[in-house]
């Protein structure tokens, strides 16, 4: 019995719509940045080695993503405690693949220093606060959300391959072992 690697869960015929429509067409990934003060609760990610490290990751992210390896970037990716970067492996493969990228600035402390498009966010505040992001911001990068996956969606000859940069995931438990500490 032959395997496929792709398995469809629900509306069959949809997706097997879908999976003829893009066989053999290149992905267009999308990026969206966003910053939060939650990441900055020291231990709360594993984004960074520290809070300040962790302010100028997604910045770092963006750039690394957009220009690769550079001597003197102006945001360096963040020291970790262990691992690769994220941005690593993924400016790997979108550049092993040729795949276009674009990156959407939906609320950073400062704007990131390769192309971008700025959904007119703001960076958020810690969770903690009961109102991290005033309701019309989170209504406008809602609106935005949803003209630039219609506009994206409108294009024939690809798909979109979505990801994020926002810090404040959690530790993995094992990372945050004192055997790591």
């Amino acid at each position: 019995m032959a395997h496929s690697l792709v398995a469809v869960y629900g509306h069959p015929q949809r997706a097997e719509s879908w999976q003829r429509r893009v066989q053999g067409q290149p992905p267009l990934a999308v990026l969206t940045l966003g910053f939060t003060e939650t990441g900055l609760i020291p231990g709360i990610s594993a984004a960074g080695a520290t809070p300040a490290d962790r302010r100028y990751t997604a910045l770092a992210d963006a750039e690394f993503m957009v220009n690769g390896p550079q001597p003197q970037p102006t945001f360096a990716l963040p020291p970790l405690q262990a691992g690769a970067s994220p941005a690593l492996i993924s400016r790997a493969v979108l550049a092993g693949q040729h795949i276009p990228l674009k990156l959407l600035n939906a609320g950073l402390p400062q704007p990131p220093t390769v192309p971008h498009i700025d959904l007119g966010g703001q960076p958020a505040q810690c969770l903690t606060t009961g109102a991290a992001l005033p309701l019309n911001s989170v209504t406008h990068l809602w609106q935005m959300g949803l003209q630039w996956g219609t506009t994206l969606a409108a294009d024939p000859a690809a798909y979109v391959l979505l990801a994020e940069c926002v810090v404040g995931a959690p530790l993995p438990p094992w990372l945050s072992s004192p055997a790591w500490g």
